[in-house]
């Protein structure tokens, strides 16, 4: 059964397929025997030898052509539908049909809330106090299995590190209960020069009691990175690139130090970073152990808000702070929705349809972040 399309559209394929010319027409479409297909393109033409010729260069078998009508077609459906509207140019057509599929560098990606939320593990509903625990308890499997002996983790002064740093002393004060002295947890300051908020991330290291604290100033590595970067190319590096030269010299510098103390690298990363892909590739997003995975912006605060940490740290307006000329930039500026828009989505409720697709868009675009290097055998990226 064919529909989503008006009487023109029908006319103009027609005549098009009168005429000679391959002639493509893409509508919504049901058929029991396949299921997962919601819509189909028939590729058209009257002349069948030149359809047939046609339909070769894709790999089509000739006795796959429809001529149960006076216009002989192909019904292309899944991925070869896909390629083939892409390399004649009409993928259009098709996203019409499929507001949700996005084209990100040439490859489709599908995406909904329902898919989001199982991909990020999303909740609508928690008990902070069961997912304290929950996590606490993974933490401390996971070190005990990997057989290391604790923590580290850079320290900002935001939310998000204090609390994945509080789950881990906590952890780590567990273990040594069975093992004392075993386990140590590494609080790490790391600054680009001197920080704008040091009195927050100092704030926070009161919160969290780390057993150890290291500062390490990264201003001298970064710039004499950008440095032999300008004497390579005799170009300048951007300032969001230099940014993301800081997260990464930031992870380099924690991987360090666990290696030094046997110890395992933690992130921050949670359900609404990951579903923006707000995060730098091999910088923040490089790590062992993420402890906050599947939790919201706004249940994060309610698991502060269980530990009793000091109210400004989670109600800190959230920002990377990477470029140089926008110091403090507001997260939610950068990506242009709030974090309570992204929650809302992440925990199944409606939200604004544009800010929807924006969210979905920057989830298809940024799905290479969430996934290991592409090999030959990798399929995800085929969408």
């Amino acid at each position: 059964m064919a529909f989503g399309i008006n009487r023109t559209e029908l006319e103009g394929w027609k005549a098009k397929a009168r005429a000679g010319e391959i002639a493509f027409l893409t509508h919504y479409w049901h058929d029991p025997r396949f299921p997962q297909a919601t819509t189909v393109t028939k590729a058209a033409c009257v002349d069948v030898s030149k359809l047939i010729e046609w339909g070769k260069t894709y790999g089509l078998n000739p006795q796959w052509i429809d001529h149960r009508n006076e216009f002989p077609h192909f019904d292309l459906l899944g991925e070869k539908q896909v390629a083939i509207l892409a390399a004649e140019g009409k993928l259009d057509d098709l996203l019409r049909f499929h507001k949700r599929f996005y084209n990100i560098g040439g490859l489709m990606m599908k995406v909904n809330q329902d898919s989001i939320r199982r991909d990020l593990h999303t909740k609508a509903d928690i008990d902070p106090k069961e997912e304290i625990r929950t996590r606490v308890d993974f933490l401390k499997n996971y070190t005990r299995k990997a057989g290391t002996k604790g923590f580290v983790l850079g320290i900002s002064g935001g939310q998000d590190s204090t609390l994945a740093a509080k789950l881990a002393q906590m952890a780590v004060d567990e273990l040594n209960q069975e093992a004392p002295g075993t386990y140590e947890f590494h609080a790490v300051r790391l600054p680009y020069g001197v920080q704008h908020d040091e009195k927050d991330a100092q704030v926070a290291l009161s919160f969290i009691g780390p057993d150890k604290i290291h500062t390490v100033n990264i201003k001298p590595a970064v710039d004499a990175a950008v440095a032999s970067f300008v004497e390579a190319t005799g170009e300048e590096l951007s300032g969001f690139i230099k940014g993301n030269t800081k997260a990464r010299e930031r992870m380099k510098v924690q991987f360090d130090l666990a290696a030094h103390y046997q110890c395992l690298v933690l992130g921050t990363d949670h359900a609404a970073e990951a579903v923006t892909g707000f995060f730098t590739k091999f910088g923040d997003g490089a790590c062992d152990v993420i402890p906050l995975y599947g939790l919201t912006k706004r249940q994060g605060k309610a698991l502060l808000q269980e530990l009793g940490a000091p109210e400004a740290l989670y109600q800190k307006i959230p920002t990377a702070d990477l470029e140089d000329d926008k110091p403090g930039l507001p997260d939610e500026e950068a990506l242009g929705m709030t974090y309570e828009q992204i929650d809302d989505y992440l925990e199944g409720k409606p939200i604004d349809s544009a800010i929807q697709e924006k969210l979905e868009q920057r989830y298809a675009a940024t799905a290479h972040k969430r996934k290991d290097p592409v090999s030959v055998y990798d399929t995800w990226w085929k969408g």
